[in-house]
């Protein structure tokens, strides 16, 4: 009897576990006492929702004999992959709220390292997009689910919600940014704030690749005019099969080959032959204009001389005849 319920206790906190961080849960479990919101100075976060997320439900609840069930049909299937990709990474989930996923790095155990919260979260991110990427709406002819995410980091207070269903919130500026990354983002895309960008190249270097994002936008909610912002693209020595944007991935193939290396030396001889051959590539538009302009001022100065000659023949001939 004593082992039954023992067994039963676990499973009691294997449930209250999956729906609160750990350390939260357990200090709930051994006292009713409150949880007091902290303030965490060095975390990231991740927003998430599917791209037309609206038309896909609008059309699901159209169908004769569909509706509700196969939203939350799909929501599970892709809902189930995120969560396994949390399970193999360093990140507490946070909530999800219709299509939007929320997850955070460096709380509510503050990080030894102030910097290895990002690399956590863009680790999440990449396992995401790439697990993701091939999942579809089986009622509407298997139409693909193109996910858009943001990526963050900086400051933000966390705490408990509520004395029923407790729910572990985060509030602030930053993970309000990060959402704001997510909405103005691109199909299939990682949008990573330039302070994370920063983050990851100080402490994390020739570890991920990733692109300017050109032209910059205008995130609603900063208070810059524009903002600079970067698709974040891999991680090197750890193959992804990434969803393939042309655009994009046609421009890093070079430097992926570079960053899977993970080597400073080769990285700088791929800058230098970048460099040279834009250095080519200017020289030779300035030599071209430059021989079009001596053409052009040699057919100038030929129709000047043409026409000083046919004056200067007018002229004499003039004279000829006065003097006769």
């Amino acid at each position: 009897y004593q082992r039954r319920v023992r067994g039963e206790k676990e499973k009691t906190k294997e449930l209250v576990y999956s729906l609160l961080p750990r350390e939260i849960a357990e200090q709930k479990i051994g006292s009713n006492a409150p949880v007091v919101p902290k303030v965490y100075s060095n975390c990231s976060f991740f927003y998430s929702d599917i791209k037309g997320f609206t038309s896909i439900v609008a059309d699901l609840t159209n169908l004769s004999d569909g509706g509700p069930m196969d939203v939350v049909e799909m929501l599970d299937n892709l809902y189930t992959i995120m969560d396994k990709a949390i399970g193999q990474n360093d990140v507490v989930k946070i909530e999800t709220i219709g299509d939007a996923y929320v997850v955070v790095s460096g709380l509510p155990v503050p990080d030894i390292n102030d910097a290895v919260h990002a690399k956590h979260i863009a680790s999440f991110a990449l396992d995401v997009l790439s697990t993701t990427k091939d999942i579809t709406v089986r009622r509407l002819n298997n139409r693909p689910v193109y996910m858009r995410i943001g990526i963050h980091s900086g400051c933000c207070v966390a705490g408990l919600a509520g004395n029923y269903m407790y729910h572990y919130c985060i509030y602030g500026k930053e993970p309000r940014y990060a959402n704001c990354l997510e909405s103005s983002g691109e199909a299939n895309r990682i949008q990573m704030s330039d302070d994370m960008r920063k983050i990851l190249e100080r402490n994390f270097q020739y570890q991920f690749s990733f692109v300017e994002r050109k032209p910059p936008i205008h995130v609603s909610g900063s208070k810059k005019k524009t903002d600079r912002t970067w698709w974040l693209t891999g991680q090197a020595g750890v193959h992804r099969d990434m969803p393939h944007n042309d655009d994009i991935y046609k421009k890093l193939e070079f430097r992926r080959k570079i960053s899977s290396t993970a080597n400073p030396k080769l990285l700088l001889k791929g800058v230098a032959k970048l460099k040279s051959e834009a250095t080519r590539e200017h020289i030779r538009t300035l030599s071209e204009s430059s021989d079009i302009s001596s053409k052009k001022k040699r057919i100038k100065s030929d129709t000047v001389s043409q026409v000083s000659h046919s004056t200067l023949g007018k002229k004499s001939n003039h004279a000829v005849k006065k003097h006769k």
